[in-house]
């Protein structure tokens, strides 16, 4: 997930299970956590940023 969060500057949340060691982890759950690690992050810049 890329998000652009200022000119010149982006946020890449990326989550994967490409090694397997995750078994039974969809790629729908993957998105998901992706989706909530990038929304806690776009949280905290704009609360640093006021």
């Amino acid at each position: 997930m890329a998000i652009d969060v200022a000119e010149g500057q982006s946020l890449l949340v990326m989550v994967s299970n490409d090694l397997g060691d995750l078994p039974g982890v969809s790629h729908a759950m993957l998105c998901e956590k992706a989706h909530v690690a990038a929304e806690d992050v776009m949280r905290r810049l704009l609360a640093r940023t006021g």
